[in-house]
């Protein structure tokens, strides 16, 4: 198995390397290649009560969409299946076969809930609430643990372990942060210098609405990877709940995803959203979508967020549309028109021709919501009821909690059902 990781992660670079030069423009949407990269992860014991997803198909091409790619390697650990073994209390079986389809009548669909905390008190309360407050509609429950390619913390993996044994969750999983794996998502994310167009080498990141990270990210990508349903709902565990009974932000998140092709992801409504105010910025060029403003099809109240940064950023708590999401290309393929400001080192917005690419080493919610934003036939909403269901944004350090007033504050959310 480690032979065949480490020709794996061989291959995977001498390919990368000679694409460097290759036109990227020859990277196109292929039909039917729906199936495959959510769930194409192979899960191995690294040590007692974490797990970890190993991608290593040799077969890699950069001619490929990423569906395409993540489908070979699917093909490729299911012949490796029979030589794994697990040991894990709480783990499922190695390399989870893909789930059937349930049609358009019951969909599939997914939680994942990415920890935010390192305090196992905190996290245990957190994903149990968040956990209790959604129906028992979920295919698969799982939480992921990015410990930064270290071991999981012993309290936490404790933790994570009881949340699994009451019933919480399925499983949880630990970050993937091996080389191969890192080059998969990179098809995605576009991290690296082969993927830049020539004029960004002088206007890289500059006038832009969010900055490179100093490290790359890969907790959301992670979370998506492992999850073979039609839709995935991802929260983080910093969030806070509130909701009336019998109404479910999933299931009407799913009904407009379904009523809607163009959408790409829905949000929960947030406290106050309604009075949102939104400063637009200063575009290259105007950003023209294929469908009206504001207008949606369906019974479900949706608000059209498209575009409306900060508040459309996805990564706090969203509910993707897999199948569309798989038949993106690199987010480097797609390019930020808008600007900071006015001036974009000293050249006025309107004179450039873009401000930067999506990918690069910014958050999956930044390089995401840029994509969407960019793409005229791509729209995003929020749910519109937040009388009825609310999410927020409730980290310790933003709230000023301890946890006796983090208690309080989830009690509160829970009694207004």
């Amino acid at each position: 198995m480690l032979l065949s990781v480490a020709y794996a992660c061989i291959k995977i670079h001498d390919i990368l390397s000679k694409g460097n030069g290759q036109e990227r423009s020859q990277v196109t949407v292929l039909e039917g290649k729906l199936d495959g990269w959510a769930g194409s992860s192979v899960m191995l014991q690294n040590t007692s009560g974490e797990k970890i997803g190993v991608k290593d198909d040799p077969s890699l091409s950069l001619l490929l969409t990423t569906a395409q790619v993540r489908a070979d390697f699917l093909q490729e650990e299911q012949h490796q299946q029979e030589s794994l073994t697990t040991a894990g209390p709480h783990e499922a079986e190695p390399g989870r076969e893909e789930l059937p389809s349930r049609g358009e009548e019951s969909p599939t669909v997914c939680l994942a809930v990415i920890a935010k905390t390192s305090a196992a008190t905190e996290l245990l309360l957190r994903v149990k609430h968040l956990s209790s407050q959604h129906e028992n509609i979920f295919s698969h429950r799982y939480l992921v643990v990015d410990a930064k390619d270290e071991k999981v913390d012993a309290s936490i993996a404790s933790v994570a372990d009881s949340l699994v044994s009451e019933k919480y969750l399925e499983e949880w999983l630990a970050v993937n942060h091996s080389a191969a794996y890192m080059q998969l998502v990179n098809l995605t994310a576009a991290w690296g210098n082969s993927f830049r167009l020539e004029v960004e080498k002088v206007s890289m990141g500059h006038g832009s609405f969010d900055s490179d990270l100093p490290v790359k990210e890969l907790d959301h990508y992670f979370a998506i990877d492992q999850c073979n349903a039609d839709y995935v709902a991802i929260l983080e565990s910093d969030m806070i709940i509130s909701r009336q009974k019998e109404y479910s932000w999933i299931s009407e998140g799913i009904q407009a995803l379904r009523d809607n092709p163009d959408l790409m992801l829905v949000i929960p409504a947030f406290p106050g959203m309604s009075q949102r105010k939104v400063r637009f910025r200063p575009t290259t060029k105007a950003i023209v979508k294929s469908s009206p403003p504001g207008r949606f099809v369906g019974r479900v109240p949706l608000v059209d967020t498209t575009c409306e940064h900060p508040y459309s950023l996805p990564g706090h708590a969203s509910l993707l549309d897999l199948r569309r999401y798989k038949q993106l290309v690199s987010f480097g393929h797609s390019l930020e028109h808008r600007c900071g400001g006015m001036l974009v080192r000293g050249k006025p917005c309107k004179q450039m021709t873009y401000v930067r690419k999506c990918g690069g080493t910014r958050s999956w919610a930044a390089a995401f919501e840029c994509v969407i934003c960019n793409s005229p036939a791509l729209r995003q909403a929020h749910l519109a009821e937040e009388q009825r269901c609310s999410l927020w944004y409730a980290p310790m350090t933003l709230m000023r909690y301890d946890m006796g007033g983090l208690r309080a504050e989830i009690s509160k959310a829970e009694l207004q059902q």
